[in-house]
């Protein structure tokens, strides 16, 4: 085992909130990719793309009895501007813990919403920084405005995952009483979270590297001259040990690894979770920047252009998410567009060979819920909920990573939550499946035209099949429903009949209801609709 334990720590929070000078003032050991050094971030003022620094601390007494002499703490510095949101996602993708920093100034804003949603989705532990406190206007009265500020952060904070978060007020100018005081609060936050993370990730990282696979996300990569290709990412499963063989599927290559670097510090092996440098022999390395790389021959990452989802509604999305809309689909650092429909079924887990309901809209009953800092038991539901996921190209996927869609076209004129829905891929279409479809189950109401009375239980109708007046054969035995149009739910009438043989040979059919309705009918028929629902299978 690593004798330094590695937690990435990402840091979250809207624009401005002072993200990066927290990243400055943690951090000892700085990366290619830190403090905003792209050029554009300079320009602009603001972080555009994922930075990387960190630091080490002697590992506590815990973590000493597991083998691990230091804990190396990988900050992960995300853009706070609503249109960098595809990088807040591929960063919360491979982060432990979340810094969610707020201007105390400013309380929680759009972006620190989105943020939040985005921390609820990834289920990590969260730890709120109150920054700039140093800029409270009065002065004399800085601790109560503090006081006041945690009210209300608290209070608006308690309605999520984490209900009663630590929260920890601080400063990064070096004169407030709050820097030192902050950081060290801070400091003894992160080293239990290190603990109880430890306890959780030995037993897995054990599992998931012991004969596993090798995957990671690679976040930047460039040329070293007389050196080779180099490849900064995160471990996501397995080890990487030195002359190992990987694949670059995107690029359809294999490289043995030459040498890697933590931070500077040459290593012979990592392992889930751990932040490294990867060197190889020489590739075109310009022509990628964030992929999948991974053992050869590697079962869990795949290409595809079709996949199946077990989804979760956001629930802080206002709008209806419908089948047939087009959605932002990140998935790890992969970003596309995608044609969504969703499903329903009642089996535990999806079969390729089952049979689903197809659904017009995801309902409200598949919201995501949440208990104090974990996901509580699923509500009692008869099945799960499913999205069928059509790519314009294939995308790579690791199939055990987070799947979140969002609409990104409403940043400027949308100012509620853009995150719409998540899940977990459970099924990739290979490219031998992508003609083999899901049978799916579609109702579709049809409207019933009462031509006369027989008697006063039963009616001939009229306008089923207009196009196709023999297919009304078979549905003799469907059941026939009523509702009041007057969508007064204390005026809806509870009439149910059936089909009971057709009538004629131009479509007609009689209907036989359960009791005597003809008075019913005729005393509200402005206000009364007669409709029957018909099922269909089809594949899709």
């Amino acid at each position: 085992m690593n004798s330094t334990f590695n937690l990435n720590v990402g840091l979250f929070g809207h624009v401005d909130s002072g993200k990066t000078s927290i990243a400055k003032s943690l951090s000892s050991l700085p990366s290619t990719a830190c403090f905003d050094k792209h050029r554009e971030s300079r320009e602009r003022g603001i972080t555009i793309d994922l930075g990387f620094s960190a630091y080490q601390t002697e590992a506590s007494k815990l973590l000493q009895n597991s083998g691990c002499s230091s804990v190396q703490y990988t900050i992960v510095d995300c853009p706070g501007h609503a249109d960098f949101i595809r990088t807040i996602i591929g960063g919360a993708n491979i982060i432990d813990v979340m810094l969610l920093v707020v201007d105390i100034n400013k309380g929680i804003q759009t972006q620190t919403s989105e943020c939040i949603v985005i921390g609820e989705i990834i289920n990590k532990p969260m730890v709120l920084l109150l920054n700039k406190v140093d800029m409270l206007e009065d002065e004399e009265q800085c601790e109560e405005n503090l006081k006041n500020a945690i009210g209300r952060v608290s209070k608006q904070i308690r309605s999520t995952r984490w209900k009663y978060p630590t929260i920890i007020p601080m400063s990064t100018m070096t004169s407030s009483k709050y820097h030192t005081g902050g950081f060290q609060q801070l400091d003894v936050c992160l080293q239990q979270i290190a603990e109880n993370i430890s306890q959780e990730r030995f037993p897995l990282a054990q599992k998931k590297t012991d004969n596993a696979e090798f995957v990671a996300y690679i976040d930047h990569s460039f040329q070293l001259k007389g050196k080779g290709s180099i490849l900064t990412g995160t471990i996501l499963e397995g080890s990487l040990e030195l002359n190992q063989l990987v694949e670059i599927p995107t690029l359809n290559l294999q490289r043995r690894v030459k040498s890697m670097q933590s931070f500077h510090a040459e290593v012979s092996h990592v392992s889930i979770g751990d932040r490294v440098g990867i060197c190889l022999k020489e590739f075109p390395a310009e022509k990628i920047e964030r992929t999948l790389i991974c053992s050869v021959g590697c079962s869990k990452v795949q290409w595809s252009s079709r996949i199946v989802v077990q989804v979760h509604r956001v629930r802080f999305y206002s709008r209806s998410i419908r089948s047939g809309e087009t959605f932002h689909i990140s998935f790890g650092h992969e970003n596309s567009l995608a044609y969504v429909k969703f499903i329903f079924g009642s089996e535990p887990k999806f079969s390729i060979d089952s049979e689903y309901t197809y659904l017009e809209e995801l309902p409200e009953e598949a919201n995501a819920l949440y208990g104090e800092g974990t996901k509580t038991p699923e509500q009692e539901r008869s099945g799960l909920f499913f999205a069928l996921i059509n790519f314009p190209r294939p995308i790579l996927f690791y199939r055990d990573a987070l799947l979140i869609a969002s609409r990104l076209d409403h940043s400027l004129s949308f100012k509620s939550c853009r995150v719409a829905f998540h899940g977990d891929v459970c099924y990739c279409f290979g490219a031998s499946e992508l003609k083999q479809n899901v049978k799916v189950s579609k109702k579709k109401r049809k409207e019933l035209l009462i031509d006369r009375w027989v008697d006063s239980q039963e009616c001939i109708c009229k306008s089923l099949f207009r196009n196709n007046p023999m297919e009304v054969s078979n549905f003799i035995g469907q059941r026939v429903f009523c509702e009041s149009t007057k969508g007064d739910e204390s005026n809806a009438v509870n009439i149910i009949g059936k089909i009971s043989s057709t009538f004629g040979r131009s479509g007609k059919l009689k209907v036989l209801f359960q009791s005597p309705v003809r008075q019913i009918y005729e005393a509200n028929q402005k206000n009364l609709t007669f409709f029957v629902e018909l099922e269909k299978s089809k594949y899709v």
